[in-house]
């Protein structure tokens, strides 16, 4: 029985293959660069925070928000909660980097610093001008939401070790 090169490197490829289907998501993304852990939790908070808008806007939440202190309000255009939260998702990749090559507990780090910009971004929605209290809580539970679903993916994966 023989065996030709390119028969093994099928094999030892089909191998390789066969243990990451294996691989849940969870262990996938322990391994995977933090980069695109966090850009994918990025993607899922972006559109848990759009669904959650989405249920406000049938809810007849009204969609117009203005700055702190206006007197007027501006509509809330449909997909901005998402791409706000993917704005948000990039500073926040940057940082998970930064931290999984330079800090020696960069999972406690990230977790803190990613929860203070989530609380004081909940300043945002409280002091809006010309917005009503149902829109304000609307505004401020979507930054909650996609903080609950992008932070602690991160903050597993930075825990997992160094591989950026």
């Amino acid at each position: 029985m023989t065996t030709t090169l390119s028969s093994a490197v099928t094999t030892s490829g089909t191998d390789a293959a066969d243990r990451l289907a294996r691989l849940s998501f969870t262990e996938r993304a322990r391994t995977a660069p933090v980069w695109r852990v966090s850009a994918a939790a990025g993607l899922v908070a972006a559109a848990a925070a759009e669904l959650f808008a989405l249920g406000a806007r049938l809810a007849d939440v009204p969609m117009r928000a203005g700055n702190a202190g206006a007197d007027h309000a501006e509509s809330i255009p449909p997909f901005g909660f998402a791409v706000t939260t993917l704005m948000f998702t990039v500073a926040g990749t940057v940082l998970a980097v930064v931290l999984a090559r330079t800090a020696r507990r960069a999972a406690a780090v990230y977790a803190w610093a990613a929860w203070a910009v989530v609380a004081v971004s909940l300043l945002g929605p409280a002091t809006a001008g010309a917005t009503t209290t149902a829109t304000k809580v609307v505004l401020a539970i979507s930054h909650v939401v996609a903080g609950s679903v992008a932070i602690p993916v991160v903050t597993r994966r930075l825990a997992a070790g160094r591989a950026v």
